[in-house]
């Protein structure tokens, strides 16, 4: 009776071992897995933070010049007249901030190719019934603009066109002589497409606004 009792201890001990090791590799693995998650966790929301951070910065009317290392416009003409904002240029720049803050994703690709509009020098006409903004887009280290938002909204439906020009697209733009001339459904003969020359004028007015630069080699 005491062999047995004795064979019941031991494997009762080997057992309870077995358990011991089984329970302390379990707790080290959940240990181990824990902290992975909460890094992952972590990982998502500082994107998801990073993503939102870009988007205020992309919208927002001040950023460009709190944080270009370029940024220097002249001084301010004091005897200039102040200029009232028309309705549709603060219609259709709200129109273009809520198109950008459904479109994230746009949002990063333009940012990572030409960097961040400068909303306080956004340019508006109106020419031949369609209301224009010119919005040019710079890199905070760099003294260039490195692309144009050319936006059109006609006065019959109000429908936007967009057309994102960069930097080096005006060599490949036909000048005033060459670029052919159309009939517009008003029968007057319009330009069919922005000329070289008008591009690089664009390019050398903002730069000058921004930086009190002016790129020769334009």
């Amino acid at each position: 009776m005491t062999g047995f009792r004795t064979i019941y201890l031991v494997l009762n001990r080997i057992f309870v071992m077995k358990s011991t090791k089984l329970t302390f590799v379990i707790i080290m693995t959940l240990l181990f897995l824990l902290p992975t998650g909460c890094r992952k966790d972590d990982a998502v929301t500082q994107l998801d933070q990073a993503d939102a951070q870009l988007m205020r910065d992309f919208l927002s009317d001040e950023y460009f010049a709190t944080a270009s290392e370029y940024y220097n416009p002249p001084p301010a003409d004091p005897s200039a007249q102040t200029v009232t904002e028309s309705r549709t240029k603060e219609s259709m720049t709200a129109i273009l901030k809520d198109y950008f803050a459904k479109n994230p994703k746009e949002v990063k690709k333009i940012n990572q190719k030409y960097g961040y509009p400068v909303w306080d020098v956004l340019v508006h006409a109106n020419k031949y019934g369609e209301a224009i903004i010119h919005l040019p887009f710079a890199n905070l280290k760099k003294g260039k603009i490195e692309g144009i938002l050319t936006v059109y909204q006609n006065d019959d439906n109000n429908k936007l066109m967009f057309r994102l020009n960069d930097r080096d697209s005006r060599k490949k733009l036909k000048n005033n002589k060459a670029l052919p001339k159309v009939i517009d459904k008003n029968k007057r003969e319009v330009y069919a497409d922005i000329s070289r020359e008008f591009f690089t004028a664009q390019i050398a007015y903002f730069e000058y606004s921004l930086f009190q630069t002016t790129d020769c080699s334009l």
